[in-house]
């Protein structure tokens, strides 16, 4: 009996550090995004200006 659960909780935390990892990464991704978007806005902003 005391296999199984180890199967299982090494199952559960293998998908829990998965999940979180690729939470992680979104943040990061959007992140990143945010920063491109607001680089772009500025630059056309500063192209209507003139």
């Amino acid at each position: 009996m005391s296999e199984i659960d180890l199967i299982v909780y090494g199952i559960l935390l293998t998908f829990t550090l998965i999940g979180t990892t690729e939470f992680v990464i979104g943040l990061l991704l959007i992140r990143e995004y945010d920063k491109l978007q607001e680089d772009r806005d500025k630059r056309t902003k500063h192209n209507e200006q003139k």
